[in-house]
């Protein structure tokens, strides 16, 4: 797998003589604003013009600082750059610099190809710890590739630990997304956790054969009683949801240890969410041995590292391409006027 590195964020601001006469614009309104707010003080203290005193030439000033003021606060929104694209929840911009319509698709796939950021932001082949923000971008890419399965809305955290337990509350979340109505398929992690410990989890609820399907890659973590009365009361807000000849009913899939040890417990969750969709009779308890689970997730772990940086670069080669189209468009514009 090659190490490669991925482009800024693309933002929609650049620098042109158009924001420059706008920021030599605002810099004068903001000049006039400070120097009526002061007369206007100057007056109304009595310092400036004692015998006219609280006047309405007072007020008249900080009235039209206050309008000024108005029309420089819209004048600074209209030059905002705003945002490309919403990336997993949190959305990132940069700025490409001044020679921005010099760059070209082939040069920056350059820049790219010669750096180890891409790597060094997907790259989970080396036994580091599977991240929330990982899953949810795998997931993501599921969920593109299978229409019939659908997860939470991006950054959602369904858990359980001393101080939070929202898995009904997050499970009735995503039931409440008008396109469940049809899905076959639902899904999402659900991460415990304890004084010394963490653990991710998977919850797969399968319509087809009416199962709260339940994957924990050590059979049954710490607080794994409350994880089951979780589990049955979605079974029952889906039987309520969806009657049908018979009700949900919740099963634990995993019945002996796929883990032992390490930071693996985010990798089974994305292999078995990824191998259900594949194959919804998949059973993992088929899995022999200790060495056979290890090659499994070392292998995974590539697997997943070369889908989130593809995943990645193409999006950034649509900004790129939006990037450079709206720069045309800006510059034909000009040229015209």
């Amino acid at each position: 797998m090659s190490a490669i590195a991925p482009l800024e964020p693309l933002s929609r601001s650049a620098h042109t003589p158009a924001n420059d006469n706008r920021q030599t614009c605002q810099r004068t309104l903001l000049f006039v604003v400070a120097i009526i707010s002061a007369l206007g003080s100057l007056v109304a203290s009595g310092l400036l013009f004692p015998h006219i005193g609280y006047s309405s030439l007072a007020i008249a000033g900080v009235g039209l600082a206050i309008a000024l003021g108005c029309v420089l606060y819209l004048s600074c929104r209209s030059t905002t750059p705003t945002q490309e694209r919403d990336l997993r929840g949190s959305e990132q911009q940069s700025t490409l610099g001044q020679d921005l319509t010099k760059i070209t698709p082939q040069k920056i796939e350059k820049r790219r190809d010669t750096d180890k950021e891409y790597f060094n932001k997907w790259g989970i082949s080396d036994g580091r710890v599977i991240t929330n923000f990982i899953i949810d971008e795998y997931f993501l890419e599921l969920a593109e590739r299978h229409h019939e399965f659908i997860i939470p809305q991006w950054g959602t955290r369904a858990q359980i630990n001393s101080e939070t337990d929202n898995v009904v509350d997050s499970m009735q979340t995503l039931l409440d997304k008008p396109e469940t109505q049809n899905a076959s398929y639902l899904a999402m992690h659900l991460h415990l956790s304890g004084k010394g410990w963490k653990h991710y989890t998977l919850i797969f609820i399968d319509n087809v054969t009416r199962c709260v399907e339940f994957y924990d890659s050590v059979v049954q973590s710490a607080n794994h009683r409350q994880v089951e009365v979780r589990l049955k009361e979605i079974a029952t807000l889906l039987s309520a949801k969806y009657p049908g000849p018979r009700p949900y009913e919740m099963s634990c899939k995993i019945t002996k240890p796929l883990q032992w040890e390490g930071p693996d417990c985010g990798v089974w969750v994305m292999y078995f969410a990824a191998e259900k969709l594949n194959d919804p009779t998949v059973n993992f308890n088929h899995i022999n041995g200790k060495k056979r689970a290890e090659s499994i997730v070392r292998d995974y772990r590539k697997t997943v590292s070369e889908i989130l940086i593809a995943r990645e670069k193409k999006i950034d080669q649509e900004l790129l391409e939006e990037r450079l189209q709206k720069e045309k468009r800006l510059q034909a514009l000009a040229k015209e006027q």
